[in-house]
């Protein structure tokens, strides 16, 4: 009876959430880049786009999905347009700089990598994206 009535709570957590944040759709598309699929994930960020062109979270999960796959270049638009909108957003911030270092433009990943450390000093992938980028100089 227990696990009934925290399923039931779990059941309506998740109802409440969806309906505050009103976004099944960025929930869906992470739950697929989570699972590795990302061309499926990316393009349903893509659908998302074309509805709220300015969804910062769509943005970055687009750029995510990109750099997932490899296509660094295609992932530098959304995700220079989610930190344009949100300069203080670290996971924005950090995909932007692996989209930069992935197509061989270490100086703007450099740029961005500043912005990332001085926003946060404890920023552990940051560090690491630090040593990555120390590496390809």
């Amino acid at each position: 009876m227990f696990s009934s009535w925290r399923i039931l709570a779990s059941a309506v957590a998740l109802f409440l959430f969806t309906q505050v944040s009103g976004d099944t759709g960025t929930m869906k598309a992470k739950a697929l880049l989570d699972a590795g699929k990302h061309a499926e994930a990316a393009e349903l960020y893509r659908r998302m786009l074309k509805d709220t062109p300015a969804d910062v979270l769509a943005q970055t999960g687009l750029g995510m999905a990109l750099n997932a796959m490899g296509q660094y270049r295609e992932a530098i638009a959304p995700l220079s347009a989610a930190v344009s909108a949100d300069p203080r957003n670290a996971q924005a911030l950090r995909e932007l700089i692996r989209a930069f270092v992935g197509n061989n433009s270490f100086s703007e990943a450099e740029q961005f990598l500043t912005l990332l450390l001085k926003a946060n000093q404890q920023d552990r992938e940051g560090w690491y994206l630090f040593g990555v980028l120390l590496l390809q100089n």
